[in-house]
């Protein structure tokens, strides 16, 4: 059987690095092989166009374009060289962002249209979809309040990645009325593709988060299983 491919997503400030980390742990504690990667990044090279995105100060400069294309050239090479062996090798991949956030943040968003991005979304995973994505949704004021009072070493704690990013960077710099357009476009993709998202309730207790989340992850590999 091939691996599963779990996306998390959602807008700034739900938790989506909380529960990408807590799920990692519950099913390896069952003996399950979880990769755990994000996007942009996961791999050398997507890391070193991830800190181009977020961080560096010539991003302030950036064409919505470029950014879709760097987005989606970090991608091509997490997927290929990362996710798709993992895969293939039978484990569970759970992927912070995936195809979706481009749909939203640079297809919504920035404006440039979501059939153009599906389009390269398609090009860059070789049409391959999560086998499941949980779309964390909180109020936007609560996810503006969880953004502005980040710390540096709660992210240092939760992030399992090798490089340890700022507590803030570009993309959170959306404001309000943008955070609402996003906010509503992932609630859109939720409900044209039922079957793939779960949308979950993030302004509660992580653990109560992660117990649901972990629900839908056991019934998805019991559904498996029994075909």
């Amino acid at each position: 059987m091939s691996g599963l491919l779990i996306s998390f997503e959602g807008g700034e400030g739900v938790g989506k690095g909380t529960q990408v980390g807590l799920l990692k742990l519950a099913l390896e504690a069952k003996g399950l092989e979880v990769e755990l990667t994000r996007e942009p990044g996961g791999t050398p090279i997507g890391e070193k166009i991830r800190h181009l995105l977020k961080f560096d100060p010539d991003g302030k400069t950036m064409t919505h374009e470029a950014e879709l294309l760097l987005f989606v050239s970090a991608r091509a090479q997490n997927f290929s060289q990362k996710i798709l062996p993992a895969l293939n090798a039978g484990k569970i991949v759970i992927c912070d962002r995936f195809i979706d956030s481009s749909v939203v943040y640079q297809g919504v968003c920035r404006g440039l249209g979501v059939e153009r991005v599906q389009w390269l979304n398609n090009f860059a995973t070789q049409k391959r979809q999560p086998d499941l994505t949980f779309i964390l949704d909180v109020p936007v004021e609560v996810g503006f309040e969880r953004v502005h009072r980040r710390k540096p070493e709660v992210q240092m704690a939760l992030n399992t990645m090798e490089s340890i990013a700022p507590a803030r960077d570009r993309m959170d710099d959306f404001g309000l009325e943008a955070a609402q357009k996003i906010r509503e476009a992932y609630l859109a993709i939720a409900l044209g593709d039922s079957g793939r998202c779960v949308v979950v309730d993030a302004n509660r207790q992580k653990e109560e988060i992660a117990k649901e989340i972990l629900n839908h992850v056991e019934d998805r590999l019991a559904k498996r299983a029994a075909k």
